[in-house]
């Protein structure tokens, strides 16, 4: 009959249920049991689950949610919330750091503007070994006026005949 439940079953039922077999499943308990008596090292971890069922039974169970709620902020109110500021340990960032981000955050966006403003039109491809370096003019960015920008998607051309 112990060779119906595998040592890993039994294993699960004791970490799973407890040590007490009239928490383990009725079809199981008959053949877990005669396993277990066969087995020292399952009677070994059949006494340590013993062990945490008995602490497990000592903790105080509430009667509701709301009791233990109660319970619960009653202990957040008697703990002191208030926390003194240790004056001998520097902080990690200034008072006004905020300040300071924006600055560097203007400082890094002014640069920005800078660099493309003051970006020759003229770029040096790199040379390869087969090809000479030649120079590529860069064409300044065409602004479109909504009249225009609205006549090249609304007018007709040769690749729309098919629509």
């Amino acid at each position: 009959m112990t060779a119906h439940v595998s040592i890993e079953t039994v294993t699960a039922l004791l970490q799973t249920y407890g040590a007490d077999p009239d928490r383990w499943p009725p079809e199981l308990r008959g053949p877990a049991t005669a396993r277990l008596a066969a087995q020292p090292a399952l009677a070994a971890l059949a006494a340590a689950e013993c062990a945490l069922d008995e602490d497990l039974a000592q903790w105080p169970a509430h009667a509701s949610r709301l009791e233990a709620r109660a319970a619960l902020v009653a202990l957040a109110q008697s703990t002191p919330q208030d926390i003194a500021p240790n004056h001998d340990v520097p902080a990690a960032l200034p008072r006004n750091w905020r300040r300071g981000l924006v600055g560097a955050g203007g400082l890094v966006a002014a640069g920005l503007a800078v660099a493309l403003v003051t970006t020759p039109a003229d770029v040096p491809v790199p040379q390869t070994a087969s090809a000479p370096a030649t120079v590529v003019r860069v064409a300044a960015p065409t602004v479109l006026t909504d009249d225009d920008a609205l006549q090249m998607v609304f007018s007709e051309v040769d690749s729309d005949e098919w629509l």
